[in-house]
């Protein structure tokens, strides 16, 4: 299995890094399968299940998210999960904001701030073999 956060390159970092950060936090939540176990160390202390798999972090224009993010409703995808997070989230306080403002928004008007896709390797490789690392 494979995990890849795809962020939009034109943000500033520190949108970057909230996006990474909400993204992981939900592929955690929708595959708890890829947490490992809480460990010890040498001196007794538990550490909390990290992810279990390489997260990759790749980087796209806006253009290049919105494809991405279309891919869901390709049948040869089915079993890939895509988890948006989009400008709208990002920009909102609350969660109720956030849930008012997408009832008046399709999704072909969507700005994403990041995508993260998670599946088989081949089906992953597919979808973002041809962008480059985040740098």
């Amino acid at each position: 299995m494979k995990i890849c956060i795809i962020v939009n390159t034109s943000l500033p970092i520190g949108l970057i890094a909230n996006t990474v950060a909400v993204l992981s936090t939900n592929v955690g939540a929708e595959h708890p399968e890829i947490i490992g176990k809480h460990i010890l160390d040498a001196n007794d202390m538990p550490h909390k299940g990290i992810t279990t798999l390489v997260l990759t972090i790749l980087g796209s224009d806006g253009d290049g998210l919105k494809k991405i993010f279309s891919l869901q409703h390709d049948p040869k995808f089915k079993e890939v999960t895509f988890l948006g997070f989009n400008t709208i989230a990002q920009s909102c306080k609350t969660y109720d904001e956030y849930e008012e403002k997408m009832k008046h928004v399709t999704t072909a008007e969507l700005e994403f701030s990041g995508i993260c896709v998670y599946g088989q390797d081949t089906l992953v490789r597919k979808i973002v073999g041809n962008l480059p690392l985040y740098k």
